[in-house]
């Protein structure tokens, strides 16, 4: 039984905004975070400082460590760990994940002006609650972020949908990317999520694309409005058309 926070309850989301990239493909650039650095984004957000010696005591190259070099090994792990929670800022840093889902395309005539309409639905593994799952040493961590269901049914043009048909055909496996800002690190306590007990950490959306099964190639993205990386912002200033950019209802079908 689910045993934490509601996806209602969540604060929502900022404003988001579209931004599409009409060619075929590009390289996937996106970078996926380590356990670690998952570990060091969960403990800072949470204003947490853990114990720098017992996770450098717990890594597998200290316990290979013959005795007389762990004293020196452990020191400057420990160093290392503490300068990365130092340097790590939940105000302007963000973390990068990824995940298997399965996406659908479909084509259809709109009713009112008889124009066709592309449209992707992702779908997302079924769990009892949308999240990523991490481990770093006996840590582990569901990355949750909000409002994921509601950028699940996009709207593609037609350029995209075309490309996309040449990889996906109809519907397949693709690669979810997302780039993720840390909001709210659930450090009180592990909550059960499917069953296993896990550290919880809240995200905002920056970043999302969906690549190719194997990874190594992007089809669509999204921004959120206000986050700007330089990957983004070249996308934007490259492929931009002055009307995009901003959010607009849309009807799904």
């Amino acid at each position: 039984m689910l045993s934490f926070i509601h996806r209602a309850c969540f604060p929502p989301l900022l404003a988001v905004a579209l931004f599409y990239a009409p060619f075929a493909h590009a390289a996937v650039d996106d970078r996926v975070s380590t356990g670690e650095e998952i570990a060091i984004a969960f403990f800072k957000t949470g204003d947490s400082t853990p114990d720098f010696e017992t996770l450098a005591k717990a890594s597998k190259e200290y316990k290979r460590m013959p005795p007389v070099r762990a004293g020196d090994y452990l020191e400057k792990e420990k160093q290392r760990l503490t300068q990365l929670w130092r340097d790590f800022n939940p105000e302007e840093d963000v973390i990068g994940i990824s995940g298997d889902v399965h996406v659908e395309l479909k084509k259809v005539i709109d009713k009112k002006d008889g124009k066709e309409k592309f449209w992707m639905y992702i779908m997302l593994p079924e769990t009892e609650l949308t999240h990523f799952g991490y481990k770093y040493q006996d840590y582990r961590f569901a990355i949750i972020p909000q409002k994921i269901d509601d950028l699940m049914i996009q709207p593609l043009q037609k350029e995209q949908f075309e490309n996309m048909t040449k990889e996906f055909g109809m519907g397949g496996p693709a690669r979810l990317f997302l780039t993720l800002k840390p909001v709210k690190a659930h450090t009180d306590q592990p909550y059960k999520i499917d069953g296993i007990e896990r550290w919880a950490l809240i995200c905002d959306i920056a970043t999302m694309s969906i690549g190719s099964k194997k990874g190594t190639d992007t089809f669509w993205n999204y921004g959120a409005d206000w986050y700007v990386s330089p990957v983004t912002e070249d996308l934007q200033d490259l492929y931009k058309a002055p009307t995009e950019g901003t959010s607009v209802p849309v009807q799904i079908p």
